[in-house]
Order: structure tokens, then C-alpha cells, then sequence
């Protein structure tokens, strides 16, 4: 297992750090590792911004995903965007099922597949 990198707490909780394993070699860990230090560097001296970009990496490690594209997280930086807050497609599908004004078999039926097949396959992924 690799250190990544070190993510700066809120204050309301202690240290935490960011880890992740199961490197095929020591370059593919030292690269990720770069990697996740250049994400925090694109926050410079703003400390939410940098709690920001902590949060994305530490939601996309227990994903499972790889680390987000840096251009794609300074665009969002830039734009003033929120990093954490993009909404997934259980997210998504949860609250059209309940905005949905149709018959109760018709819902009950969607809300079934969506739980089923849909959410636990796909439904960490954003949208």
C-alpha cells in the first residue's frame, strides 16, 4: 500500500490520508502519487478549495475509479465549480423516480430495475 498524498482535514475531524494499492510497480505508485499532489497543488492557498479537491480524491479512491484529469479539475477550479458535489446516476435516477407523475405499477416497476440492475452496477458513476 502507498501514501498518496496527505489531505488536510476539517477542522471538526483529525488528519486523514489518502491510500490506495494494488500497484502493478513502484513507478505506477510514484506516478499516482505525483498525480494526486499536482491535483492538490491546483487549489494553491485556498484552504475549501483545497478541502475541495481532497474530498474528490478521497470519494474517487473509495470508488475505485482512477484520479481525475487535472485540466478537467483546473477547468472546474477556474469556473468556481463544485468538485464534490457532481451528482451520480443513483443520485440522478432516485430523484427522477420521485418526481415521476404516472401510475403506481408503472413506478414500482422502474424503481425495481433501478435498484436491482441499474444503481448497483452504474450507479456511481457522475453524470
Amino acid at each position: 500500500m502507498v501514501r498518496a498524498a496527505r489531505v488536510a482535514p476539517p477542522p471538526e475531524r483529525g488528519r486523514r490520508q489518502l491510500r490506495r494499492g494494488g500497484f502493478g510497480s513502484r513507478s505506477e505508485a510514484t506516478e499516482t502519487l505525483d498525480h494526486a499532489r499536482d491535483l492538490l497543488t491546483l487549489a494553491g492557498h485556498d484552504q475549501a478549495r483545497r478541502d475541495d479537491v481532497a474530498e474528490l480524491l478521497l470519494a474517487t479512491i473509495r470508488a475505485g475509479q482512477p484520479l481525475p484529469d487535472i485540466e478537467d479539475v483546473r477547468r472546474r477550479i477556474r469556473a468556481d465549480l463544485s468538485l464534490t458535489g457532481i451528482p451520480t446516476l443513483a443520485d440522478y435516477l432516485t430523484e427522477w423516480l420521485a418526481g415521476l407523475t404516472v401510475e403506481a405499477n408503472t413506478i414500482t416497476g422502474y424503481e425495481s430495475h433501478i435498484r436491482v440492475h441499474i444503481i448497483p452496477h452504474l450507479g456511481h458513476l457522475p453524470i
